[in-house]
């Protein structure tokens, strides 16, 4: 379907996903809504939605981010597999 095609119901329904997604994939992990708060963010109306802030890819943000966050990646060189441990995120 192209959006030419599309109700204004169904527009507004596009722009409500397409907002929550954005939410989603935010840089920093405490920026993201959790599961139930995107739940009711679709379920609600997209005129009270907003618009996450553009992102900052910046250098030292990101180191910033990665020191406060590590993600521990022990590596056995014998058997050459990497563990990867997200506990504590």
């Amino acid at each position: 379907m192209e959006m030419r095609d599309a109700s204004e119901e169904e527009k507004k329904y596009i722009r409500k996903i397409i907002i929550v997604a954005l939410w989603c994939v935010q840089m920093k992990p405490t920026n993201r809504p959790s599961m139930s708060k995107a739940l009711e963010m679709l379920e609600g109306k997209v005129e009270i939605l907003q618009m996450p802030s553009k992102p900052r890819q910046n250098f030292k943000d990101s180191m910033e981010d990665r020191m406060e966050n590590p993600i521990e990646t022990p590596f056995s060189s014998s058997n050459g597999t990497m563990t990867i441990s997200l506990e504590g995120r």
